[in-house]
């Protein structure tokens, strides 16, 4: 599945823009050709939020890395994170049951914003439920850094997450005062740079 998938891919990375795509490749030549000026910010002005753009403006030469690049990157990690919590042999299945749908191939090279924020979020739904499980610090941290990506790639990316660690410490019953503070503490330092 996962050759399949990086083949089918490699084969779509240069395919013409469809639908609203060109829009964004505009807007990512413009991030591009005026770059963040500190002195003078509003000379520079890139529609907010502002990772996607950016990610585009790197990627200028075959803009559909970018989301590329995103979807491994969850993919990678949901293998990680499967096998920590579970076993290898999970571990696998999920990574093959994610790249065995085609609206995940789909997301995965279209050049709106949606790929690399879906990835983000899974990114950081994941370390939660590894924190929340585990107690491991570093998976806060790497919740607290997809939120902060998410957020930087999609606004909607806040509410949904938010709910979401609500829901999960719910189901999980895990509401100590210590691990909310915790939780909340990493969230807004995870905001900020939004």
């Amino acid at each position: 599945f996962i050759g399949a998938f990086f083949t089918l891919a490699g084969c779509l990375l240069r395919a013409p823009p469809i639908w609203d795509e060109e829009v964004y490749l505009q807007l990512a030549a413009h991030a591009l050709s005026s770059p963040l000026n500190p002195f003078h910010p509003w000379l520079s002005w890139v529609p907010h939020p502002p990772l996607s753009w950016y990610l585009l403006a790197v990627f200028n030469r075959v803009p559909r890395m970018a989301p590329l690049l995103t979807s491994t990157l969850c993919i990678v990690f949901l293998f990680y994170v499967c096998r920590r919590l579970y076993d290898s042999e999970v571990a696998k299945l999920s990574a093959a049951l994610l790249v065995s749908t085609q609206s995940y191939l789909l997301y995965s090279l279209v050049t709106f914003p949606d790929g690399p924020v879906m990835a983000f979020m899974a990114l950081s739904l994941l370390s939660f439920l590894c924190w929340a499980r585990s107690g491991e610090q570093r998976f806060l941290w790497f919740c607290g850094l997809g939120l902060s990506l998410a957020s930087l790639t999609k606004y909607t990316a806040v509410p949904i997450l938010l709910v979401t660690f609500i829901v999960w410490l719910t189901i999980l019953r895990d509401f100590s005062l210590f691990k909310v503070i915790k939780l909340s503490g990493v969230i807004a330092v995870s905001l900020l740079p939004l």
